[in-house]
């Protein structure tokens, strides 16, 4: 099951076979792939805007969603999709939720980002830094490390920029347990307009 906030009408069809890949993009393919089969916990795509991060993020979500699994019937191996738990957000989206949430006495959200096989975070670094935001991004991604579950992560900032902007508590585990690709390229939503 994918949770959390709607694609959009844009994004709704991404995925890795409708991905313009080039060499600028390969190793953010091969990164979030490992993140899928699990050979990965976690994926931080870096780089400026228009160069496909959301689009990898989303088609990430949907293959990782589907997985082969299968169980034993009458002595024969029968395969079977199984469903992983995926919570796809875009930053201001997700603080949004909480905001909303708290406001009622709840925490539905910070539940499922912290229990779901794969938490996708898009668009880190939009967000205001106040202590709020901080202590809850703190404390999704601190219990997610220690229960190594799977991260991905899209920004536009550059690692000098993430390593001012959060806390080395955060930053350490993210080092530890996520695959750092720097995407470059232009902006495709730019290339052909003058």
């Amino acid at each position: 099951m994918i949770g959390g906030a709607s694609f959009g009408k844009r994004f709704q069809n991404s995925s890795f076979e409708n991905f313009n890949a080039d060499e600028n993009t390969q190793l953010a393919i091969d990164a979030c792939r490992n993140v899928i089969n699990g050979a990965k916990e976690g994926v931080i795509l870096t780089g400026p805007v228009g160069v496909g991060k959301t689009h990898l993020l989303i088609a990430t979500a949907k293959a990782f969603n589907k997985t082969a699994g299968g169980e034993m019937k009458d002595g024969v191996f029968q395969e079977t999709q199984k469903s992983r738990n995926v919570q796809y957000w875009p930053i201001l989206d997700l603080i949004e939720r909480m905001k909303e949430e708290i406001d009622k006495g709840e925490a539905l959200v910070l539940q499922r980002c912290l229990n779901c096989d794969l938490f996708i975070l898009d668009d880190v670094g939009a967000e205001r830094s106040t202590g709020w935001i901080m202590e809850k991004l703190t404390y999704v991604f601190d219990w997610r490390y220690r229960n190594q579950l799977s991260i991905a992560i899209g920004t536009n900032l550059s690692i000098k920029e993430l390593l001012d902007k959060y806390s080395d508590r955060i930053i350490s585990r993210w080092a530890e347990t996520c695959k750092v690709v720097p995407m470059k390229g232009d902006d495709y939503r730019l290339k052909g307009t003058s």
